[in-house]
């Protein structure tokens, strides 16, 4: 099946063939998880979690595509199985379509959530949810990374990434985006000594996100990371895993084969 992947993200463009292509994939390999309706009212689909520590949490989304929300009842509620602190910040990178910053604006009352998509068109996608769902989001057009500067981004729809050592040439276009550091998002919470909750999901790249968050580990902020990317042959969990162990963490390993890496300090 990976194969089969790999062959159409090098030869089929984006577009709605490729669309139609992903939802077939989506379809086929994960189970559903989460009830979508057709709201005629606000001309949108609405998305339910049924059960799990999601239960009867409602997230709206624009019409324009159904893609975004295949896969959502298996890789959202492993992200929520630990609660998140009253006024805490959550830093959401990779977050695209905007299903966890809404969510998480729920639950941190008083707190602040920054949602970071570097993909200028899975960005304005994300705007629209926000705007939709009616949350106070800062989302910005930033990915993180390991300094503060720019990296080419590999677009590739619901996809993207930071082009890294194992990228092929595919004939996805590459552009030029801005970066920014864990440690940078995160110092004016650390110094008001402010609860922080960092979520990750960003293609592969999270071994570079995390040498730019030293400050932020040692701080002792809450991570929920998408894990299974594999750089160099191997899912980054297992690199992340020894890394935060070192640094005094408790890991946990969730939601196989889609892991999510979910630490925090003992």
């Amino acid at each position: 099946m990976q194969r089969l992947k790999d062959l159409v993200n090098r030869v089929v463009p984006e577009g709605p063939f490729k669309e139609v292509l992903r939802y077939v994939h989506h379809r086929a390999t994960r189970n559903g998880g989460i009830d979508v309706a057709y709201d005629l009212g606000k001309s949108c689909y609405r998305v339910t979690f049924p059960d799990g520590p999601l239960q009867g949490q409602q997230v709206l989304f624009p019409r324009e595509s159904i893609v975004p929300l295949l896969g959502m009842g298996v890789e959202i509620p492993p992200y929520f199985t630990k609660p998140f602190a009253e006024g805490a910040l959550v830093i959401d990178a990779g977050a695209y379509p905007g299903e966890f910053a809404v969510l998480a604006s729920r639950m941190v009352g008083s707190g602040v959530v920054v949602a970071l998509e570097p993909d200028p068109v899975n960005r304005a996608y994300l705007q629209k949810v926000l705007d939709l769902n009616g949350v106070d989001v800062a989302s910005l057009e930033l990915a993180l990374s390991d300094g503060v500067g720019k990296k080419q981004l590999v677009l590739n729809g619901v996809e993207s990434q930071i082009v890294n050592p194992d990228y092929r040439r595919n004939g996805s276009e590459l552009v030029d985006v801005r970066t920014i550091t864990l440690d940078s998002l995160t110092a004016e919470a650390r110094t008001a000594s402010k609860p922080i909750v960092v979520k990750m999901d960003i293609e592969g790249h999270e071994l570079e996100a995390f040498r730019g968050a030293s400050e932020t580990i040692a701080y002792g902020a809450q991570f929920i990371v998408a894990a299974y990317h594999r750089v160099a042959g191997e899912q980054t969990y297992c690199a992340l895993s020894s890394l935060l162990r070192e640094e005094g963490y408790k890991v946990e390993l969730v939601n196989q084969p889609h892991v999510t890496l979910i630490a925090r300090k003992s």
